[in-house]
């Protein structure tokens, strides 16, 4: 549930009603919210945003209604502070999908927030900015290693299917162990030249740094001119959606091993270890890989 101001007022009235008695159903409950305000009500869903509260374990209404603790000082008074308040705990228990992507360490990319939601975040004016980025950092960053996961293996489909369309074979060795160090070994028409691609995607925005383990650099080195890593780079808008699409596919673009073995033999600007390795190639380190999508090529996130 987006914390739209219609929302937030509905659960300001859902609350302040609960504070001012016990009821023992939902019904009883949105009841009394709605004739507090007649204006205001009339024209909300409470039942709605009363059956989201309790799928977000906001409310429990087993038995009677009781407000999580997070809630009850928030039933006092519909000023500004309180809404805000209401509209951080509502994007912190139903985060959007685009938080994650929207939210990084050099601010927020407006651009990339679907127009409908920020029409309905747009009363929350200039403590907008504070609010996403606190959200994503204390909630949808420590949740976003499913959304990353993901995103590797769309990306790794992706190529597969490129690569399959040339006439390669194609053995994804990432679903049979991530203990290689890449993850497609693809095959071209000659038997005897093999391809170790480890595969990195990526969005629009992101795709300046990514993370490389010591596994992949050490079979980098090892494998030499076999071993290469192709970045497959997506366009913003893939974030929210359930099907990619070939024209969600902005770049597909390498760096070789000697590239990485060099970006890695030392901490420089471009390159720190942590628990993997977080590098920022210069532009100059990369060249396109000649592959291509089908028009009509689709895949599920």
């Amino acid at each position: 549930m987006l914390p739209s101001r219609g929302n937030c007022h509905a659960v300001f009235l859902l609350l302040r009603a609960s504070r001012l008695r016990e009821f023992q159903s939902v019904r009883q409950w949105v009841d009394a919210a709605r004739v507090q305000s007649t204006f205001m009500a009339g024209a909300l869903d409470l039942e709605r945003v009363a059956a989201t509260l309790a799928d977000g374990d906001l409310v429990s209404v087993d038995g009677c209604i009781s407000v999580q603790k997070q809630m009850r000082g928030l039933a006092w008074r519909a000023d500004r502070r309180t809404l805000l308040h209401i509209a951080r705990v509502l994007l912190e228990t139903f985060p959007p999908s685009w938080i994650g992507n929207v939210v990084s360490k050099d601010g927020v990319a407006w651009e990339y927030i679907p127009a409908v939601d920020s029409d309905a975040l747009e009363w929350i004016g200039e403590d907008l900015l504070d609010l996403l980025t606190d959200v994503a950092t204390k909630r949808v960053l420590s949740r976003d290693e499913e959304f990353r996961q993901k995103l590797g293996r769309l990306g790794e489909r992706i190529l597969a299917e490129c690569k399959r369309r040339q006439g390669e074979r194609v053995i994804h060795v990432a679903e049979i162990s991530d203990s290689f160090g890449y993850d497609l070994e693809c095959y071209p028409s000659s038997p005897n030249i093999l391809e170790r691609i480890e595969v990195k995607t990526a969005l629009t925005h992101t795709n300046e740094t990514f993370h490389i383990t010591r596994n992949e650099r050490e079979k980098a080195r090892l494998y030499g001119e076999e071993w290469k890593l192709v970045q497959i780079v997506l366009s913003a808008q893939a974030a929210w959606k359930e099907t990619i699409s070939s024209n969600d596919v902005v770049l597909i673009r390498s760096l070789t091993a000697a590239a990485i073995v060099e970006l890695t033999a030392r901490d420089t600007p471009h390159f720190r270890w942590e628990e993997s390795a977080m590098i920022s190639p210069p532009t100059s380190m990369w060249t396109r890989y000649p592959v291509f999508l089908n028009d009509k090529s689709e895949f599920n996130l």
